[in-house]
């Protein structure tokens, strides 16, 4: 019993210990041990402002960083944009020129093989206004252009087909005794002359 009492008495006459060094704040009194004991507490607040301080520091510069960098790639990127756009125009007029040129040049391809055409179909007259002055000359009367149209639907094919790229041929049957007359068309053209 003595040791219990022993325990309880070192309760009760000792006085309670905190588990810091510094004792709670009195509102009452303005003792100067309670200013003396704050110092510590203050230089924890020194040392964490200070910290939050260099963390301020490193936030804002890092923010500053990303800041510039985006100023930059986006100037970067909007050079790339005018670059393009650029070298789209030249590529589309490029392209323009090219697709004139070969509309020309077509053109151009279908104008001489009208002229080509017509030349023929001239010299082709000529020689069948020719040849009917010389049967004329030797008292024979020329067919009619009558007997020529009716020779012309009865002899004569056409193939007007979509794999004809050229256009519409014509024919007459082999068993036209006026096949081995009809001049080939290339005999119109100019050999040199």
């Amino acid at each position: 019993m003595t040791v219990h009492r022993a325990a309880i008495r070192q309760f009760t006459t000792n006085v309670p210990r905190y588990n810091t060094p510094i004792p709670p704040p009195s509102y009452f009194s303005h003792d100067s041990s309670h200013h003396a004991a704050q110092i510590p507490s203050s230089k924890l607040d020194n040392r964490s402002r200070s910290l939050t301080d260099i963390a301020m520091v490193i936030a804002v510069g890092t923010l500053c960083f990303l800041a510039i960098d985006n100023y930059r790639a986006h100037h970067e990127l909007q050079a790339q944009v005018e670059r393009d756009r650029i070298k789209l125009a030249e590529t589309q007029e490029f392209l323009t020129r090219q697709t004139n040129a070969a509309r020309k040049k077509r053109e151009l391809q279908i104008l001489n093989e009208r002229k080509t055409t017509k030349m023929r179909e001239m010299k082709l007259a000529l020689h069948v206004a020719m040849l009917r002055a010389q049967l004329q000359d030797h008292g024979i009367e020329p067919r009619s252009i009558d007997d020529c149209i009716h020779e012309y639907a009865r002899s004569v094919k056409m193939d007007n087909s979509i794999s004809n790229v050229s256009g519409t041929a014509l024919w007459i049957n082999d068993d036209n005794s006026l096949k081995g007359l009809i001049p080939n068309v290339r005999e119109y053209e100019d050999k040199g002359r």
